[in-house]
C-alpha cells in the first residue's frame, strides 16, 4: 500500500512537471509568434503594426518635451531594383535599417512603414527646431554610399517630420501628419526635411476624398437630409429638400458644399446622386401615405453629369415607379448657371421627365452665374432665388428692387418664386410683400434627419424662430421643436 502511494505521488509530481514545462514552452511559443507578428522579415525592424502603439506610448510617456515622428522613404528605389536587382533592392534596405538603428538613441524607436520607407519615433523634442534638426541627422545617417556586393549605391531620401502638440491624443494622427510631410517633401524634390503643416492633410484629403466617399456609400456614411420650403404666409410646409450629408469620421458631419464639388464631374458623382433619388422618393412615399392631405413636394438635386447621363429620365421614371410615388411629387433641382456638355441631351431629359408630371426648379437664381437664357433653354417650374440677394431683401433698396423683379418675372411666365436663405422675420415680411410665396432657410429649421423631419411633416407647419433641438446625426434627434 505504502509503494502504492508512493508511486502515485511520484506520477502526480512528474504530471505537475510535464505541464509546467509544457505551459513554458507554450508561453514562449506564444511570444515568438508575436515577435514573429511584429517584426519585419527582412530587416528585423518593427513593423508598420507596431508604430502607432509606439508613439502612444510615447505620447503618453513621462518624457518631457514634445514628441517627433520621422518618415524617411528612399528615392527612386523602384528604378534601383529595375537596374540591379531585387536582390541588391532588398540589400538596401537591409543596410539602411542598420544605419537607421546605429544613429538612433535607445528612447527612439526605427520601424519599417512599407516598401522604401521608415519611421523613427522620437520620444522627446524641445520644439520644432530640434524636430527638424533630428530629422535632418537621420537623413544624414541614410544618405550614405553603400557598397553591396559589386554594387556600389548612393541614395537620396525625402523626410517629413510631425511633432505632437497640447491637442495631439492619437499615435496614429501624428504618424499619418508625418507622412504628409514625406509626401510633400518627395514631390517637390526636397534635399531637406519638410516639417508637417495642416495644409498638408487637407491636400491629402482631397486626393483620397473619391475612395473615402465610396467607402461611406458602401457602409452607410452618405445620409439625407431634409429642409422644410414653407408658405411664407402661413408657415405651412409646402415641400422637402433633399440634402446628402457626409459623416466623415475625421471631419464630422459635413454639408454637400464641402466634398460633392471635388467629385462633380466624375461617375462617384452618378452614384451619389442615385443614392439620394432613391432615399428621397423612398420618404416621399411614406409621407404620401402617413399624410394624404399634405401633398408634399420633395426636391432634389441633379447635377450636370447626371443631366447629360443618356439614361437619366429612364432611371428618374424607374425610380418613382419603384418608389410609389405620383411623378408630381418630386421636383429635381438644376444649379442656375451650370456648365452643361450636352444641352441638347439635359432637354430632351428633361422635356420627357416634365411630360411625365416631374417638376424641375432652377437654382441659386438671380446671381452673376444664372442667364436668363436658361428660362428659355430648359423647362422650368420653379425659381429658387439665391441667397446672396435674399439676405439683404429687408435692409437693402438693391437687393430689393433685384428680387422683387425676379417675383415679377416668375409671375410672367407662370414660374413658381422660392426664396433661399431665409434667417429673420423682416425678410419674411418683404417677401410676402413682393409676392413671393414661398421660402426655406434657417427662419424655419435646419436639414433635419428623416425621424425628425417626419414629425414636422405630420405636424403640417414650421415654428418660425424657435429652437431647434440639437441633433444625433446617426438619424434621431434629441428632442422636438415646440408647436
Amino acid at each position: 500500500m505504502r509503494l502504492a502511494l508512493t508511486a502515485l505521488v511520484g506520477l502526480s509530481v512528474v504530471a505537475v512537471a510535464l505541464a509546467t514545462l509544457a505551459q513554458r514552452r507554450s508561453a514562449r511559443a506564444a511570444r515568438a509568434l508575436r515577435q514573429l507578428a511584429d517584426t519585419d522579415p527582412l530587416t528585423g525592424l518593427a513593423n508598420r503594426s507596431t508604430i502607432d502603439a509606439t508613439v502612444d506610448a510615447a505620447l503618453d510617456g513621462a518624457h518631457p518635451g514634445q514628441v517627433g515622428v520621422v518618415a524617411i522613404g528612399l528615392q527612386r528605389f523602384a528604378a534601383i531594383n529595375e537596374a540591379h536587382g531585387v536582390e541588391v533592392g532588398d540589400a538596401l534596405l537591409v543596410a539602411v535599417a542598420d544605419q537607421l538603428r546605429a544613429a538612433s538613441s535607445p528612447a527612439e524607436s526605427v520601424a519599417r512603414y512599407a516598401g522604401p520607407s521608415f519611421v523613427v519615433t522620437v520620444p522627446a523634442l524641445g520644439d520644432t527646431a530640434a524636430g527638424r534638426r533630428r530629422a535632418a541627422e537621420l537623413q544624414a545617417a541614410v544618405e550614405v554610399p553603400y557598397q553591396l556586393g559589386a554594387d556600389r549605391l548612393r541614395v537620396r531620401a525625402a523626410v517629413g517630420v510631425a511633432i505632437s502638440d497640447r491637442t495631439t491624443t492619437r499615435g496614429a494622427d501624428l504618424v499619418t501628419d508625418a507622412r504628409d510631410a514625406l509626401a510633400t517633401a518627395a514631390a517637390a524634390g526636397r534635399a531637406d526635411p519638410v516639417v508637417f503643416e495642416p495644409a498638408m492633410r487637407a491636400r491629402r484629403h482631397r486626393a483620397d476624398l473619391p475612395d473615402r466617399l465610396e467607402h461611406a456609400l458602401d457602409t452607410g456614411g452618405i445620409m439625407v437630409r431634409y429642409l422644410p420650403v414653407v408658405e411664407l404666409a402661413t408657415n405651412r410646409i409646402a415641400g422637402m429638400e433633399a440634402l446628402v450629408h457626409w459623416a466623415d469620421p475625421e471631419q464630422g458631419v459635413l454639408e454637400p458644399e464641402a466634398f460633392l464639388t471635388e467629385v462633380a464631374d466624375t461617375g462617384l458623382m452618378m452614384r451619389i446622386g442615385g443614392h439620394v433619388l432613391a432615399q428621397a422618393l423612398d420618404a416621399a412615399s411614406g409621407w404620401a401615405r402617413r399624410f394624404p392631405h399634405i401633398g408634399l413636394v420633395t426636391a432634389v438635386h441633379v447635377s450636370p453629369r447626371q443631366l447629360t447621363d443618356p439614361t437619366m429620365a429612364d432611371d428618374v421614371l424607374t425610380a418613382i415607379d419603384a418608389a410609389g410615388v405620383r411623378p408630381g411629387q418630386l421636383c429635381l433641382e438644376i444649379t442656375a448657371g451650370t456648365l452643361v456638355a450636352d444641352w441638347d441631351e439635359a432637354r430632351s431629359a428633361l422635356r420627357r421627365l416634365r411630360d411625365a408630371g416631374v417638376q424641375v426648379a432652377l437654382d441659386g437664381f438671380g446671381v452673376a452665374h444664372s442667364p436668363l437664357g436658361t428660362l428659355r433653354r430648359l423647362p422650368v417650374d420653379v425659381i429658387k432665388i439665391d441667397p446672396t440677394l435674399v439676405g439683404g431683401v429687408d435692409r437693402d433698396r438693391r437687393d430689393a428692387a433685384i428680387v422683387e423683379q425676379l417675383v415679377g418675372l416668375a409671375a410672367a411666365l407662370d414660374i413658381v418664386p422660392v426664396a433661399e436663405g431665409v434667417e429673420r422675420a423682416g425678410q419674411v415680411g418683404a417677401l410676402v410683400g413682393m409676392g413671393c410665396a414661398f421660402g426655406q432657410g434657417r427662419w424655419f429649421g435646419p436639414a433635419l434627419p428623416l425621424e425628425t423631419a417626419e414629425r414636422l411633416v405630420g405636424r403640417g407647419r414650421v415654428s418660425p424662430g424657435a429652437d431647434v433641438p440639437p441633433i444625433d446625426w446617426s438619424g434621431r434627434a434629441t428632442g422636438t421643436r415646440p408647436g
